[in-house]
């Protein structure tokens, strides 16, 4: 028989944003497989959840979106990241990768 889990990762963001006034310290995926492919997935920043998440017709690759979640609520709306190419668990965007 098959064994049932959820494949579970968070990632601390420390480049790509504003220095010394954004951070992401949680942003995490939730990946639920079929098989040696995705089938599903949820994404969230600090616990709060992310607009949505998407498998790609690779199976192995997601996009996600986290534009809802301000980054830095009370000071000004600073949206948080939304990600339209395909990337993979490593976070490397498709195609790019080299052997």
């Amino acid at each position: 028989t098959a064994i049932e889990s959820d494949i579970s990762a968070c990632f601390e963001v420390d480049s790509g944003l504003p220095g010394g006034i954004a951070s992401i310290e949680d942003l995490c995926f939730v990946f639920v497989p079929s098989g040696l492919s995705l089938e599903s997935c949820n994404a969230s920043i600090g616990g709060v959840e992310c607009d949505g998440c998407t498998i790609c017709d690779s199976g192995v690759d997601f996009t996600f979106d986290c534009s809802n979640i301000d980054l830095l609520p009370g000071v000004f709306t600073f949206p948080g990241p939304k990600i339209s190419n395909c990337i993979g668990l490593s976070l490397i965007p498709s195609g790019t990768a080299t052997p």
